[in-house]
């Protein structure tokens, strides 16, 4: 049986970039955006905030997907979000 690992309401789960790195092998890059996806930011406000061309975030999260085997970025941040619950729980 799986376990589970409840928040409670208003404690964020905090994106573990090292689990990210070393499960799915994202560069630092990726999992910085990877981690930014989940925390509800969008591929301009990411740009923004890293100081990078929209066009270099697009390519980095294209990486990600491809990396995580996934198409949207809801995906990237449910796998985000599981991987850092699950990293609190073990």
């Amino acid at each position: 049986m799986a376990s589970m690992y409840l928040a409670e309401i208003g404690e964020p789960i905090a994106p573990n970039l090292d689990a990210l790195r070393k499960y799915f092998g994202l560069s630092y890059t990726e999992a910085r955006v990877a981690c930014a996806i989940a925390k509800g930011l969008c591929p301009a406000q990411v740009a923004q905030e890293f100081g990078v061309s929209h066009e270099t975030v697009r390519n980095q999260l294209r990486a990600v997907f491809y990396k995580t085997d996934t198409h949207t970025q809801s995906q990237v941040a449910a796998i985000v979000l599981q991987l850092s619950a699950k990293e609190l729980a073990a």
